[in-house]
């Protein structure tokens, strides 16, 4: 047999080696997928070597992370951290994690470790796998390739979800989370950090704008979310990804109602509010809004007893502007009580024709003084607030007539600003205390001084929380303080 007509038959047959051992190594690097639930109500995907390269980390970043919440000082975990881990909440109600194995000898360890401090309890051998309870809260189950984490169950709930657990590590890959729409979504997403949510994880008060849109369940749509870092910042993206065509139309007509901003009333902004919220809006949606919110409803009510305010809300065509400054006063609870100090709204009017009834302002709990043409001062209790417009801007507030000062953060961000349909920031200590009520801001929360909220044109949520310059977000939060 000559030099060619070997070639000839060998060529193929080592083709079909190379595939085979293609096929074999592309499948044992993902098999550990096949341990996704099938049915699920979240997923996410973190992928900590892109994570690292975003994010100017290096993996040895986040092995230390992992080795100072130890007593060792041992850096291997055995975790394939090349490999993307996937977090889930399944449809049983169990949260969970799969991540590929390296190095089965080096988890066992870190298990062992983790028993000798008290965090686990020791391995145990059972239906082919090694078995520890973490946190006595926490299942995991692992083998040479994969680890499955679940809970958190206590009890005798253990033994079902050893059972459910066992059945996820030997699922093939078509029978697993692999065929859902969360990971099918997830997949056509870039990202180190990227999560499927369904709506039903969601508390209450969102999943009515679900509802609105005709998004019962994951059926019908889902939200995605992204989580990034760059330097002093770190970012979360969201998006709802409606399924059905008739969810697309409700969220494009809803989202239509916020018109992109113009930017014309950042320039009245004060200099020394730290709380501003920025909308473009026809009044008649914006009423329609305010009344939808119970409290709000009632306020309004109480409000058209002494002025004409839902004809003057009804008049609000452009862009709207509200800003304040939170004063919190500490109680011996720890709780607060706050009251708003420069609270002001501005916004561009149609017209001032809803000034034409102002003559019959006013009750006995509200006092209205005309202080010129189209600028009037509310007296309530011992508090005075002032309403009119400059032109055909309105203004309604702690403080009368419009202002020149600017606000040089706004100022800064006014290329943003312009275009987005919402732009909210905030100052980071002051909204936790003002939503969480406590004067004690958590640790991780503190390293942040302020959060920025906008959509986008294309109606997807940005959430920036931002620390001071010069500080390395990512590395300041994987600190074990």
């Amino acid at each position: 047999m000559n030099k060619t007509k070997a070639a000839l038959i060998a060529l193929p047959i080592v083709a079909v080696i190379g595939l085979g051992a293609y096929y074999f190594v592309s499948r044992s690097q993902t098999a550990y997928m096949n341990a996704l639930p099938s049915e699920l109500k979240a997923l996410a995907r973190f992928d900590l070597q892109t994570f690292a390269e975003e994010s100017e980390l290096e993996i040895s970043d986040f092995v230390d992370f992992v080795r100072h919440a130890r007593t060792s000082e041992k850096a291997e975990t055995g975790i394939d951290f090349s490999r993307p881990l996937y977090a889930f909440a399944a449809a049983t109600g169990n949260f969970g994690m799969v991540a590929a194995i390296a190095d089965d000898d080096d988890f066992t360890a870190l298990c062992e470790e983790l028993h000798a401090e008290g965090r686990a309890s020791a391995i145990a051998r059972q239906r082919g796998y090694s078995w520890v309870m973490l946190l006595d809260r926490w299942l995991c189950a692992f083998d040479d390739s994969q680890a499955l984490v679940m809970g958190p169950v206590a009890g005798s709930a253990q033994d079902q979800l050893r059972v459910e657990m066992a059945h996820l590590l030997e699922q093939k890959k078509d029978h697993s989370g692999q065929t859902t729409v969360f990971f099918k979504l997830l997949e056509k997403k870039s990202g180190a950090a990227v999560a499927m949510v369904g709506p039903e994880l969601f508390p209450p008060r969102p999943r009515l704008l679900f509802y609105k849109l005709g998004i019962g369940n994951h059926d019908d749509g889902l939200v995605f979310l992204q989580l990034s870092t760059r330097a002093n910042e770190l970012f979360l993206d969201a998006a709802i990804e409606p399924l059905l065509d008739e969810a697309k139309t409700e969220l494009a007509e809803l989202c239509d109602n916020l018109r992109p901003i113009q930017g014309e009333l950042i320039g009245n902004a004060h200099s020394d509010n730290s709380c501003w919220l920025g909308l473009n809006i026809e009044g008649r949606h914006l009423l329609k809004l305010l009344r939808s919110h119970k409290s709000l409803r009632s306020a309004l009510a109480a409000m058209n007893m002494a002025l004409d305010i839902d004809n003057i809300i009804s008049a609000i065509d452009g862009d709207v502007a509200i800003e304040f400054t939170p004063d919190f006063s500490p109680s011996p609870s720890n709780l607060v009580s706050f009251n708003f100090h420069g609270l002001n709204l501005t916004a561009r009017l149609r017209d001032t024709s809803c000034f034409d009834g102002a003559a019959s302002w006013g009750n006995s709990f509200v006092d209205v003084q005309s202080l010129g043409p189209l600028d009037y001062s509310l007296g309530l209790a011992s508090e005075r607030y002032y309403i009119g417009a400059a032109g055909n801007i309105l203004y309604l507030g702690s403080q009368r007539g419009l202002t020149a000062e600017g606000n040089s953060l706004l100022q800064a961000q006014q290329g943003t600003i312009a275009g987005s349909r919402l732009y909210a920031t905030f100052s980071m200590p002051q909204l936790v205390q003002l939503a969480v009520g406590l004067t004690t801001v958590p640790p991780a929360l503190r390293k942040f001084e302020r959060v920025t909220l906008s959509i986008d044109r294309d109606n997807a949520a940005h959430l920036r929380l931002s620390a001071p310059s010069g500080i390395h977000i990512a590395k300041e939060l994987l600190k074990n303080e």
